[in-house]
């Protein structure tokens, strides 16, 4: 904080950290404004303005899993002590509470320590051991998202038809075979309110102190990963066959109704 100090920096916006409560009381001995902008590991004296992790476990499982026949789903990541030693397991943790609470899903939980080799193994190790398989995968995480995919594929089944997957914030790279349908951050958004809450508060107010985050809605990315029919949940519509980029989905002409990208925080 003292190097901060020294060339002038008054403020932060921290996307996330292992040691948050260290970094909170530094700033705090630095009169030095703070805003978080993610889950962190114990309580921090500052304001927190993130996206609400739980409702983007419950869109990502509800959203594409829809259709009567897609219930039986798994869900890839741990969030224990015992499953993960580094990781942002409360994310996950907040993840998996949402895409439980999706009426009549059913969910397998598969264990993972949220690396990729990790979720490769846990995934095949989890297909061996049972026929059929999930009618849906649920990737806790975007680092585990491509091994994943490719343990789904190594077992000879196809994506988006025999098993759908689903993941956060993105999945393979920008050019690869998968485009992942995944629930993803208005990151844009959130980062401009961060800025904005940080240069509206000074070290000593109170407002920079508030406890309850600021959580933002997340939205549905539809990529070609989900084979389900059309579905609709709240003002979103999709229909996880499309084209991407063409607006319109393969099997007719309706048009794609996709809702707007969250204005602002949920008070």
């Amino acid at each position: 904080m003292s190097a901060f100090a020294e060339v002038g920096i008054d403020g932060l916006v921290v996307v996330g950290a292992s040691n948050a409560a260290e970094t909170a009381a530094l700033c705090a001995q630095a009169r030095m404004p703070l805003v978080w902008m993610h889950n962190m590991r114990g309580d921090v004296d500052a304001a927190i303005v993130r996206v609400d992790h739980q409702r983007a476990g419950e869109i990502a499982t509800r959203s594409p899993f829809e259709a009567p026949q897609c219930r039986d789903i798994a869900f890839v990541g741990g969030f224990t002590e015992a499953d993960v030693h580094h990781g942002d397991r409360e994310t996950v943790e907040q993840r998996y509470r949402g895409a439980t609470a999706v009426d009549g899903a059913d969910i397998t939980h598969i264990h993972s320590d949220l690396t990729a080799d990790g979720a490769y193994g846990a995934v095949r190790e989890f297909l061996n051991s049972r026929s059929p398989p999930p009618e849906g995968v649920v990737v806790a995480t975007y680092g585990q998202t491509a091994a994943t995919t490719r343990a789904v594929a190594d077992h000879g089944l196809r994506i988006g038809e025999d098993v759908k997957i689903v993941a956060f914030d993105g999945g393979q790279a920008k050019y690869g075979q998968f485009d992942t349908t995944s629930a993803r951050q208005p990151v844009d958004s959130i980062a401009q309110h961060a800025l904005e809450r940080l240069m509206a508060t000074t070290a000593a107010s109170s407002d920079a102190r508030r406890k309850r985050p600021e959580l933002w809605e997340p939205f549905l990315h539809v990529g070609n990963t989900c084979g389900c029919c059309l579905f609709e949940i709240d003002s979103l519509w999709v229909d996880a066959r499309h084209r991407p980029g063409s607006g319109r989905c393969h099997a007719g002409n309706k048009r794609i109704k996709r809702s707007r990208r969250p204005q602002g925080p949920r008070r």
